[in-house]
């Protein structure tokens, strides 16, 4: 009976071990999906179609209700200057690591310039990445228009 006693408590202590150190990893995963998000808000902030090419993957595409927008149409309208962002932040609030894949979601926020027009939006913001040869690149963004009350 002691011996079985001390088994379980072994295992049980194995298993809070591998428990905590799950979590652990979770939560690196989880900043270090945040800093590639902050650096792709940076990049999108001052309009660097390089820099918002290396934080997406080939097959990136953007869903919004104004459709859907392929990666090289994007980075072609943002190098072309026809669309200039001035801001561009996202305030996440749901995190999630799946292995290889990751779930960002929260509010965004941007403004600037479309062919000379000003605009400014504030979106509920789902990205997808899909962690490549060491590098989390983002492989879908889906983009909801709030309503002005902000919910």
């Amino acid at each position: 009976m002691v011996m079985i006693s001390s088994r379980r408590a072994a295992f049980g202590c194995l298993a809070l071990l591998f428990a905590a150190s799950t979590a652990a990893a979770t939560t690196s995963n989880e900043a270090e999906i945040l800093k590639v998000e902050e650096g792709w808000s940076r990049a999108m902030a001052i309009n660097d179609a390089g820099a918002i090419a290396a934080f997406t993957d080939e097959t990136w595409v953007i869903v919004s209700s104004d459709g859907t927008t392929m990666r090289a149409a994007f980075l072609a309208v943002v190098a072309s200057g026809d669309l200039v962002h001035t801001q561009m932040t996202l305030q996440p609030d749901t995190v999630r690591v799946y292995g290889d894949v990751a779930v960002v979601s929260g509010i965004a926020a941007s403004s600037g310039k479309w062919k000379g027009v000003a605009f400014a939006t504030r979106e509920r913001s789902t990205d997808i990445f899909v962690k490549r040869d060491g590098r989390w690149r983002c492989v879908f963004t889906q983009l909801t228009p709030l309503p002005a009350s902000g919910k």
